[in-house]
C-alpha cells in the first residue's frame, strides 16, 4: 500500500453528481466468517475490491480455504475437509494483512478447529479478558499462544456499556456466538451493532451472500453534502442499510427520494435544537452531528453525554482539525456528563492527518469538515482507499475541485 497519498482541496463548490457506493470490507468480513463457521461453502457477489479484503481472501486461502472464481464479481469459498484447515495464526499467514484480521480469525478457527495457536506477537489482537469468560484456556509459552474451547459451556450474559467496549474487538464478540450458543452479549444498539444485524440476519439459504455498501462512505457524502449543499445521487445502495441514518440527518434538513433505482439526496436549511441528549450513539454519530449542528446553526450547541472516554478522544480530535471546544463536566445520577459549547473557526488551509485506526471518524467528520475549505491538504488518505475501493473515484465524480497526490 503506497504511503503518505494526500487529498488536496483547491476550490468548495455547490455539489452535484452521482458516486457509486463502495460495499463495505469489514462488514463483507463479518458476513462471510459468520456463514463459514456454520456452513462448508459460501457463495459471495457484489464484492469489495479493496486490498483490505484481497488481503482476507489471501489469508484464507492461506488458512487452507478453496476459492473458486465463478467469474470476476462471484466467488465460491469452501472447507470441505475442515481437518486441513491451519490452526497456527503466524506473520507467514497473515502475509501483508493488517493484524488486526485476527479477530475474524479467531471465532472461525475455534470453530473449525477446536482450538489454535497465536504467535506472541499478535497478543493485543486477542481479547484476553472477553475470552476469559468464556472459559477459553489461554496458554503463553515461549513464542506462542494457546488457546481452546472448553468441552461444556454454561449459560453467559456478558454486558457493556460505550464506555467499556473496545470496538477493535466487536465482531469478534458477535462471531463467538456461533460457538457458544447459550452465549448472551447486551451492547449498546449505536451504528455499526444496527448494521451488522441486518448482515447477519440474512438468509443463509440464499444461493449467495450480497456484500453490503459501505455505511462510512455513505455517511461521508451525506455530510459533506450538508455543509456544502446541492445534490448527489447514490449508486450501489440498499435502502435497509441506510434509511436509519438517512432518517436521522432528515432532522438537520437533509432530504431524500428514490427514482429508479436511484436515491437521491439534497439539503435544505432549517432551524436547528441548540440542545441534545445521546444515548448510545456511536462516537462517530456523535461527532458528525455535533459539527454539522454547530456548522449550520452558526451558534453554539450544547450537548449532553455520560461518554466520557468517547468524548475525550472526540473533542481532542475537533480541536487538532481547526474546531475551538469548551466544555465542563457535571455528576447526576451517578453519572458524568458533558456539556459542551463547539465554536467553527476558520479552518481554511488546515493540514489534517487521516488515521488508519480511526475510519469512521475520518469519513464522518473531520475529512467532510476538512473539505469544505479550500486550499488544505488531507495526508495518507491512502488508509481510506485500502478499505474502501470506489472512494477516490467518488469524490472525483461529484462537483468538487480536488486531486490526489
Amino acid at each position: 500500500m503506497p504511503k503518505n497519498v494526500s487529498l488536496n482541496v483547491r476550490n468548495k463548490k455547490t455539489l452535484y453528481g452521482e458516486v457509486d457506493i463502495s460495499p463495505d470490507t469489514e462488514l463483507s468480513m463479518l458476513g462471510i466468517v459468520d456463514r463459514l463457521m456454520r456452513f462448508n461453502q459460501v457463495s459471495v457477489t457484489n464484492l469489495p475490491r479493496s486490498f483490505l479484503f484481497l488481503n482476507f481472501l489471501s489469508v484464507l486461502e492461506n488458512l487452507g480455504f478453496t476459492l473458486t472464481w465463478e467469474n470476476y464479481n462471484y466467488l465460491k469459498i469452501s472447507s470441505n475437509t475442515p481437518s486441513k484447515i491451519r490452526d497456527y495464526v503466524s506473520a507467514e499467514l497473515l502475509g501483508s494483512a493488517p493484524p488486526y484480521l485476527l479477530t475474524y480469525l479467531l471465532p472461525l478457527i475455534l470453530k473449525l478447529k477446536g482450538e489454535m495457536e497465536v504467535d506472541v506477537i499478535y497478543k493485543e489482537y486477542i481479547d484476553a479478558p472477553f475470552l476469559a469468560n468464556l472459559d477459553i484456556d489461554i496458554l503463553l509459552q515461549k513464542n506462542r499462544i494457546y488457546l481452546s474451547v472448553p468441552l461444556e459451556s454454561s449459560d453467559i450474559t456478558l454486558k457493556y456499556d460505550m464506555e467499556s467496549l473496545d470496538t477493535m474487538f466487536l465482531f469478534n464478540k458477535i462471531l463467538m456466538k456461533n460457538i457458544f450458543h447459550n452465549l448472551r452479549i447486551v451492547m449498546p444498539e449505536y451504528h455499526v451493532l444496527k448494521t451488522a444485524n441486518i448482515v447477519l440476519e440474512e438468509d443463509p439459504e440464499e444461493e449467495a451472500f450480497i456484500c453490503p455498501p459501505s455505511i462510512y462512505e455513505f455517511k461521508f457524502f451525506c455530510s459533506l453534502l450538508m455543509l456544502l449543499d446541492g445534490e448527489i445521487e447514490f449508486k450501489g445502495y440498499n435502502l435497509k442499510y441506510f434509511l436509519s441514518h438517512l432518517l436521522g440527518m432528515v432532522e438537520l434538513g437533509l432530504f431524500y427520494e428514490v427514482i429508479d433505482n436511484k436515491l437521491r439526496t439534497w439539503f435544505e436549511p432549517k432551524d436547528l435544537n441548540l440542545e441534545y441528549f445521546y444515548k448510545e450513539i456511536s462516537t462517530q454519530d456523535l461527532a458528525a452531528l455535533i459539527m454539522l449542528q454547530t456548522l449550520k446553526s452558526k451558534h453554539n450547541v450544547r450537548n449532553v453525554v455520560p461518554y466520557k472516554k468517547h468524548f475525550e478522544i472526540l473533542i481532542k480530535e475537533l480541536n487538532i482539525s481547526g474546531c475551538r471546544i469548551d466544555y465542563k463536566t457535571y455528576a447526576k445520577n451517578d453519572v458524568t456528563y458533558f456539556d459542551l459549547l463547539v465554536k467553527p473557526s476558520n479552518i481554511t488551509g488546515v493540514k489534517i492527518h487521516m488515521y488508519d485506526n480511526r475510519l469512521a471518524m475520518n469519513l464522518s467528520i473531520l475529512l467532510p469538515v476538512f473539505c469544505t475549505d479550500a486550499k488544505s491538504r488531507a495526508d495518507s488518505i491512502n488508509f481510506v482507499e485500502y478499505t474502501l475501493a470506489n472512494f477516490r473515484d467518488n469524490i472525483n465524480s461529484i462537483n468538487l475541485d480536488v486531486s490526489f497526490a
